[in-house]
């Protein structure tokens, strides 16, 4: 027999075998069940547990549920089934999905932006995250000058929301110069990603995996510029350093285990 102390609720976003057996329990039980509202939480949350850890065709199947029973039971704009749609879209386009469906995302993705918006506003932090999802979405399908107003418009609200240097403003600006860069627009490009490498190294520090992003795509703008001499120069000043510091650190941890396995 299920009992309800049985649930607990805190194996999920840990692990995902843990959530999945979580769910069971409550699939399980003789006063919840498969369609019982509480059930079809729990399924979101660990739709968002795989999502999590990368197994975004599981994720996708599931949400896929939970969006249809959210639309019957809730609607098409209310917020729960905003956020559904939204996460659904990411797992469906995302890059691991062996089933990926760019074509199949923008749609769902297209209807939480404007359901967001319309019920939140702009400014609220999951039009911003919904927005973001778009615009990249929009520079895989290679509409590059939607994304780019979308990626602009994205700038502009995160700084009166987040500040000029917040990692989500910064985001937006890297993706911004990489719309410009796979466009050719190589003098916009550089500007904008020398702004993200140059303030993700201070508020992020220079090791962090997002400033070494910019760091490289800014070095990928100024060859196509020609400027090979002014990359190789910053590539010197900034990766470098961050190889130099990943080698010691693993030296460091050689030498540890040797000395304790002496």
């Amino acid at each position: 027999r299920v009992h309800e102390d049985d649930m607990n609720t805190d194996l999920l976003l840990i692990n995902p075998d843990g959530a999945d057996g979580v769910l069971a329990l409550y699939q399980a039980h003789p006063h919840l069940g498969c369609e019982h509202v509480v059930t079809i939480v729990v399924m979101h949350e660990v739709a968002l547990t795989h999502q999590a850890h990368g197994q975004h065709m599981l994720a996708a199947r599931m949400l896929r549920r939970v969006h249809g029973a959210w639309l019957n039971r809730l609607g098409a704009g209310h917020p729960a089934t905003l956020r559904v749609m939204h996460a659904l879209a990411v797992s469906l386009s995302h890059p691991t999905n062996l089933a990926r469906d760019l074509s199949g995302s923008e749609p769902l993705l297209r209807k939480a932006y404007r359901g967001f918006e319309l019920c939140y506003g702009a400014h609220h932090h999951d039009a911003i995250k919904c927005m973001h999802s778009l615009a990249t979405l929009l520079m895989d399908l290679g509409k590059h000058y939607e994304s780019e107003h979308l990626l602009w418009r994205e700038v502009g609200v995160c700084e009166e929301v987040y500040g000029l240097d917040h990692p989500i403003t910064l985001r937006a600006c890297h993706c911004l110069g990489q719309v410009y860069l796979e466009t050719d627009e190589l003098e916009e490009s550089e500007a904008i990603l020398d702004r993200a490498v140059s303030s993700r190294s201070v508020v992020l520090g220079p090791r962090h995996i997002d400033t070494v992003e910019s760091i490289c795509m800014l070095m990928r703008c100024m060859v196509a510029r020609g400027s090979t001499s002014n990359a190789r120069e910053l590539f010197r000043s900034r990766v470098t350093g961050v190889i130099g510091a990943v080698g010691e650190g693993e030296a460091e941890g050689e030498a540890e285990g040797e000395a304790e396995g002496e």
